[in-house]
């Protein structure tokens, strides 16, 4: 076997991509379904809220800056994000992202030898 079929030979994985075929689709199925779980079984009205004021606003722009507020309220949405219906939706959109990238790695390890490059007989 020469040389660029040796080194083609331990890039190609099928079983290393079938498994990570496989984690992106039981990824996928698993956190689809937590999501559908907690979107059915969370209190429609119920959302998470810090208190909020404008004078908060205020005296966190006094003692930080202009900075310190968009913080401050990325916090806030941050924290908005996980609990009731919310949560849901970040659970489905964590989910397709790590199974998309399951599938994308299950793709590239799948790929025998990249393109143009053939050994010689």
């Amino acid at each position: 076997m020469s040389s660029v079929r040796k080194r083609y030979a331990s890039a190609s994985r099928p079983g290393l991509a079938r498994r990570f075929y496989v984690a992106g689709y039981v990824v996928l199925a698993c956190g689809l379904l937590a999501a559908a779980l907690v979107y059915t079984y969370a209190p429609a009205d119920a959302s998470y809220q810090l208190p909020y004021s404008r004078q908060d606003d205020a005296q966190v722009e006094r003692l930080g800056g202009r900075a310190a507020v968009w913080v401050l309220h990325f916090n806030r949405w941050f924290l908005g994000l996980w609990h009731g219906r919310q949560l849901a939706w970040t659970l489905a959109g964590l989910s397709l992202a790590i199974a998309l990238l399951c599938l994308l790695a299950g793709r590239s390890l799948s790929a025998t030898m990249p393109f143009g490059t053939r050994p010689r007989k």
